[in-house]
């Protein structure tokens, strides 16, 4: 049954946006002096997009396990 579930990101992945994500904030505060809006938004986006598909997933595995 878990063949048709999405792989989710492994910790290398999640490692590597989360240090990058950290330079850029990073730089925004060091550099340009504020919390730039163009660092905040993208990753605001980000986390909505993946709640939403994690929660389709969710609702798809219902929908086949009512059907079986």
């Amino acid at each position: 049954m878990t063949d048709w579930l999405p792989m989710p990101l492994s910790r290398r992945w999640l490692a590597a946006l989360g240090v990058v994500y950290v330079l850029l904030v990073a730089y925004s505060v060091l550099y340009a002096g504020t919390l730039l809006l163009g660092v905040l938004g993208p990753l605001v986006a980000a986390a909505s997009l993946y709640l939403l598909w994690r929660f389709l997933v969710l609702v798809r595995s219902f929908e086949r396990v009512a059907g079986e």
